[in-house]
């Protein structure tokens, strides 16, 4: 048999480091992302989940701490939470008026719906009286 090769001077133990995880990723891009969301979509529900959401980052932050990198402070997210939620109601303040006054897309439709109906009309005239 062969003399072995290997050097216990050059063996290099294995020393198992983790990933230092960051709980907090999924919640920054929630806190961040959904305000936007509610404001864009203009969905109630989705504005009070940012605003509920926002609370609890404020009474789970400890005073003086300093945010993660990356990411919002509470009051900031809480702020952005009331600002979505205030876009997604300022149609009570500033209501539109969808049936009350006549829109001109919807006359431009309705004129163009007649012209296709005469015209359907007259060639049906035409090939009828050709057969």
């Amino acid at each position: 048999m062969a003399p072995s090769v290997k050097r216990e001077d050059l063996i290099v133990p294995y020393i198992h480091v983790s990933p230092a995880s960051d709980p907090t990723a999924a919640t920054n891009v929630v806190s961040q992302s959904m305000p936007m969301a509610a404001m864009m979509m203009k969905n109630k529900l989705l504005s009070w989940f940012t605003i509920f959401s926002a609370v609890g980052a404020v009474l789970a932050s400890s005073h003086g701490a300093k945010t993660p990198e990356g990411s919002q402070s509470p009051f900031l997210q809480l702020l952005m939470a009331v600002v979505g939620a205030a876009v997604c109601y300022l149609d009570l303040l500033y209501p539109s008026f969808g049936g009350i006054m006549p829109k001109p897309a919807s006359q431009a439709a309705k004129t163009a719906t007649e012209v296709v109906a005469a015209t359907a009309t007259a060639v049906a005239e035409a090939a009828a009286g050709t057969a």
